[in-house]
């Protein structure tokens, strides 16, 4: 989106700016004014001064090419049909529970710092995430955990459990996972799974058994086949481990790989915002969340965004990409843009400005399709 809001800016939209030359002149191209009106509305009426300065004054010429210039690269990399039928699923209605969250997690970086400001210490370390992890395991990590079924598979499962009575008392706020408690049984985790020579089956089996009431939760289905799963998943064998343990010890040391046995290699010391957000976004969404594992455990739908898997991997493989991408939101998540810039972007989910901004990708890469994306499934 911030893409395309470069190419929105910088091509004159929120002047009376004629359409762009189509490539087929026999198909004369819709104006943005057509295909964007509501993102155009915003830009003429000046309600997005955040973005504008982002686009205009934080963000130099040259970063905006090379975003420019990534985000095409990107999308261009995927054949043709795949592509169109991607946009269509993207704009569907059925992806709504998933947007929603995307307006929770927006509303939640936004305002869930002190005083109901930004939340500069989640926004921190997800910048560190992404530039000590994005040139090592944070892409290798996506590829493997989106490649294979086996993910995707435990979504139904985990649904069920999440709707269980007794786990919904466990991770409530006078329960023995409520926040505090759940942040600290995934940092102990954490510090397992990453242990030299670590047997992660053990470790979360040993971890379980410190939880009161959890023990026997999980040992029937559908909570037994979300642990089983887990466990089978990362077999140090497996392809997803070997990242996984990378990306963990990423986020604490700041390494892009695990230090050997031998390293004297410190800490970063960091509260446990990405447990927090998962706990008060996801966690406190019961009815969101189960919606979007639905979709997850919908493989007609999934089979669908396989392509995503092709777009992970030009980021990773790509140095160019991966390094304007980092660039942008390492700009975007300091704390004083981003609380400027994430209430416009929420402002961009609440009037349509997603589905949009997929007609304008549709007719960049398309010259003009006939007919635009955006109906329901």
């Amino acid at each position: 989106m911030f893409a395309l809001g470069a190419l929105l800016a910088g091509c004159g939209a929120d002047e009376d700016a004629a359409a762009p030359t189509p490539a087929d002149i026999g198909r004369p191209c819709p104006g943005v004014d057509d295909l964007a009106p509501r993102l155009t509305a915003l830009l003429r009426e000046g309600r997005l001064p955040a973005v504008r300065r982002l686009l205009g004054e934080t963000l130099d010429q040259s970063q905006l090419t090379a975003v420019l210039d990534a985000a095409l690269r990107v999308v261009r990399a995927l054949p043709g049909d795949q592509l169109g039928a991607l946009l269509d699923l993207l704009a569907s209605e059925r992806l709504a529970p998933a947007l929603e969250l995307l307006s929770g997690l927006l509303d939640y970086a936004a305002t869930n710092g002190p005083g109901g400001g930004v939340d500069a210490a989640l926004l921190g370390e997800l910048s560190a995430l992404v530039q000590h992890c994005a040139a090592g395991p944070l892409y290798a990590t996506l590829d493997a955990v989106l490649s294979g079924p086996e993910v995707l598979a435990l979504a139904e499962p985990l649904r069920a459990t999440l709707a269980q009575p007794e786990i919904r008392a466990l991770l409530s706020e006078a329960g023995a996972l409520n926040r505090e408690h759940l942040a600290t049984f995934l940092c102990n985790l954490q510090a397992a799974l990453i242990r030299p020579g670590a047997d992660p089956g053990q470790s979360i089996r040993s971890l379980v058994d410190t939880v009161g009431g959890l023990t026997d939760l999980l040992s029937e289905p559908p909570a037994s086949t979300v642990v089983e799963g887990a466990i089978a998943l990362l077999s140090p064998m497996g392809t997803v481990f070997p990242p996984v343990r990378d990306l963990l010890c990423c986020d604490l040391y700041g390494l892009p790989a695990c230090p050997d046995a031998t390293s004297q290699s410190t800490p970063r010391v960091a509260p446990p915002v990405f447990v927090y957000l998962a706990y008060d976004v996801f966690l406190q969404r019961p009815d969101t969340l189960d919606a979007a594992l639905g979709l997850l455990a919908d493989r007609a739908l999934t089979d669908r965004l396989a392509p995503l898997v092709g777009v992970v991997r030009t980021l990773g493989a790509d140095p160019d990409v991966r390094q304007a991408v980092t660039r942008l939101l390492t700009t975007v998540l300091d704390p004083v843009v981003a609380a400027e810039v994430l209430p416009e972007l929420r402002l961009l989910l609440d009037v349509g400005a997603w589905n949009e901004a997929l007609r304008l990708v549709d007719a960049l890469l398309s010259s003009c399709p006939p007919t635009t994306p955006g109906g329901d499934l």
